[in-house]
């Protein structure tokens, strides 16, 4: 499989304040109802329901699509019940939250509330979450401690790949005893292992001085190495399923080899040498591992690794080493350890370079909107978009790329969080070569443009999914994929059914399409 780093635009608009000037309680809805466990009628107190209006209320200072929603929350009774007043009128998305329950979302197209309307007798049914808990022990059929224990749910990424979610996660105690609460009834699988990195996440429990801390390879239910073999969990609502497994202690590797300069054809000074692995989820997580640099005969070598894939970096500190017009300088290699030390890998240091280039608008301007863009996953690295569109991507490995966009209201360091999607990519051209349908070829500093055309004219596709009983079914993920074009991952969309198994999917590119949806 062919690897491609990605140059994604982040669109970034950052939230601004809102005000809301007092208006006459006559022109105001109200909504009076109960909240009830789903099946039994029973009222569920201390539920908290929260209402979201997309619409523009008077007085607020930043109008626009981009500007906060308004919210308001209202927590139910011993009874269950709940009254929420002074509502203005438009459309709203409710969200209704209850510890060991799982959340519901009704989206605004059915709750739209008229001027001095009063909704009443609105019943409102909450599904009981489940439980998954068990012991986790060693190959002797010892307690193994300190295990982190994740349940994970099958999705698909943008571009079709298969990943995890992670649904909840924690650490086994003195006894091997797990318990993950609040689950969401569905289908899951849960992997175990010493080693958080392979989860991405931070360690979950801390370190006793008075346990031994052991290596565990990365196991599933019901304790087997390859997921294939793995047996899905199903959680019923209001239920509790029992998953015991059985983790093995796993030996660690080195990974050595020795690093060059190409600038100079000699090692570096100093260098900065680490190792990333694809976490569960699909996304690069840094592998907690002692390593050494010799700057005498540039080797280097990297302790305590497990069989794995993995990608080994190496840069120059920052303020270290010779610059090149002010850019640094990178190296990096693919590495795929197995059941041996790895010797012989060979890492050259090349020079980072700039992409220069200019987003526009089919039919108009981006002038006014704030924005950066960023290189995303591989390149984290922000820069201004300037109000005229034009840009500059610094420290730019040679490589190849593949170009995304994304205009965002709210990113991290990994792309989108939350966007807008109003446009669609319609065309990249680098050097007047399609870079669109093709991955990008960057050689190193060059005055060729990379010219970018959004449109603002994308798609929508609304649907319903249903079960194997023709009821809706809610929490299902909906894939949409391109019969064309299948490597360009900003065709692929995706989406989640509402509690009445409703889905939009909005900001795709025109063509020709197929719609999966399954639970796990």
């Amino acid at each position: 499989m062919k690897l491609y780093a990605v140059l994604a635009l982040l669109l970034v608009v950052p939230q601004t304040a809102i005000s809301i000037q007092p208006q006459e309680p006559a022109s105001k809805a109200s909504i009076e109802g109960t909240v009830v466990q789903a099946g039994t009628a029973k009222p569920i107190q201390g539920a908290r329901l929260t209402f979201r209006s997309n619409a523009d209320p008077p007085g607020r200072t930043a109008p626009g699509p981009f500007a906060p929603e308004p919210m308001v929350s209202i927590d139910t009774d011993s009874q269950g019940k709940f009254t929420i007043r002074n509502l203005d009128a438009g459309a709203f998305h409710m969200t209704v939250a209850a510890n060991g329950y799982v959340r519901q979302e009704w989206p605004e197209a059915r709750l739209n509330l008229t001027a001095g309307q009063t909704l009443k007798d609105v019943v409102i049914e909450l599904t009981p979450a489940g439980v998954v808990y068990g012991v986790i022990r060693d190959e002797t059929g010892h307690p193994a401690v300190d295990i982190q224990v994740q349940l994970l749910q099958p999705r698909y990424k943008f571009g079709g790949q298969r990943s995890f979610q992670k649904a909840r996660s924690a650490a086994t105690n003195d006894r091997g005893e797990y318990r993950l609460y609040y689950v969401t009834p569905g289908r899951y699988y849960l992997a175990a292992s010493s080693i958080s990195d392979r989860f991405g996440l931070m360690r979950l429990a801390q370190d006793n001085p008075n346990a031994i801390q052991d290596n565990f390879a990365l196991s599933y239910y019901p304790g087997v190495a390859d997921f294939r073999s793995a047996r899905p969990i199903e959680v019923q609502p209001g239920a509790d399923s029992i998953a015991d497994l059985s983790v093995h202690r796993e030996q660690f590797y080195k990974i050595r080899g020795h690093i060059i300069d190409s600038r100079t054809g000699q090692p570096p000074a100093a260098v900065t040498v680490w190792v990333e692995s694809e976490g569960l989820t699909g996304d690069n997580v840094l592998l907690k591992s002692d390593t050494t640099y010799n700057a005498g005969d540039g080797t280097f070598e990297v302790r305590d690794v497990p069989p794995g894939s993995y990608v080994v970096r190496a840069e120059f500190p920052e303020g270290g080493g010779p610059a090149l017009s002010g850019k640094r300088a990178r190296g990096l290699t693919r590495v795929t350890v197995f059941d041996s030390n790895v010797d012989g890998v060979v890492m050259n240091i090349v020079a980072a370079a700039s992409i220069s280039g200019r987003l526009t608008i089919e039919g108009g301007e981006l002038s006014g909107i704030p924005a950066d863009f960023a290189t995303v996953r591989s390149l984290p690295y922000s820069q201004a978009l300037n109000p005229d569109g034009t840009f500059r991507i610094d420290d730019v490995m040679p490589g190849e790329y593949q170009v995304v966009t994304c205009i965002a209201m709210v990113t991290n360091s990994a792309g989108c969080i939350r966007s807008t999607p109003d446009f669609y990519l319609k065309s990249a051209r680098f050097d007047s070569t399609d870079v669109l349908n093709k991955p990008l070829q960057f050689a190193g500093a060059t005055p060729t443009p990379l010219d970018i055309v959004l449109s603002p004219k994308p798609a929508q596709i609304d649907g319903t999914v249903l079960n194997g009983k023709q009821q809706p079914a809610a929490n299902i993920q909906v894939v949409l994929i391109p019969d064309r074009n299948r490597d360009r991952s900003d065709l692929y969309k995706l989406g989640l059914t509402d509690s009445i198994g409703h889905f939009t999917i909005r900001g795709i590119t025109p063509g020709a399409y197929k719609v999966f949806a399954w639970e796990a």
